[in-house]
C-alpha cells in the first residue's frame, strides 16, 4: 500500500463496540448505524462534538473546558457549559434515534465526558487516484 499524506484526505470512521457498529462520514456529516441500518445527519457542531470526542476521549475522560476549547473557542464560537450540556443531549438524543445505546458516551460528573471503550478505525481516501479504494488506521 502507498504511503500517503493524511491531513486531508480522512473522510469518516468506522466505530465497533460491544453494543454497536458506525460508520461516520465526515463530507456529508452522516452516522449510520450498521446493525440496524439507520441514518442519521449532524449539524456541523454536533458532529465536531462527536468526532472529537472519538479522537480524544475512547476511553479516556476529556474535561468540559478542553471540548468547549476545541469545539467552539477555535471555530470563535462562544462556549458555555450550558451549551456543551444542551448539545451533548442532542447528540445522545440524535444516536439513541438510531439505537446507539444511550451510555455510549458517558458524563462523568465534574470531570467531563468519554466514549465507552470502543475500536475505531480511521478512513482515508487515495487523492491521487480519487479511487474507491479505502486505507485504514486503526487507533
Amino acid at each position: 500500500m502507498k504511503k500517503i499524506t493524511r491531513k486531508n484526505n480522512k473522510f469518516g470512521y468506522y466505530v465497533n463496540s460491544d453494543d454497536v457498529c458506525l460508520s461516520v462520514d465526515l463530507i456529508n456529516s452522516v452516522i449510520v448505524n450498521i446493525n440496524t441500518n439507520e441514518i442519521i445527519q449532524l449539524r456541523e457542531t454536533m458532529m465536531r462534538l462527536f468526532v472529537y470526542l472519538l479522537e480524544n476521549a475512547n476511553g479516556l475522560i476529556v474535561s468540559n473546558k478542553t471540548i468547549m476549547s476545541n469545539v467552539w473557542d477555535v471555530y470563535e464560537l462562544k462556549s458555555s457549559n450550558q451549551r456543551l450540556w444542551q448539545v451533548m443531549q442532542l447528540l445522545l438524543n440524535k444516536l439513541s434515534s438510531i439505537h446507539v445505546p444511550y451510555d455510549f458516551i458517558e458524563h462523568v460528573d465534574t470531570k467531563g465526558y468519554r466514549i465507552k471503550q470502543t475500536n475505531i478505525v480511521h478512513l482515508f481516501y487515495d487523492e491521487e487516484n480519487m479511487s474507491q479504494e479505502m486505507l485504514l488506521e486503526a487507533v
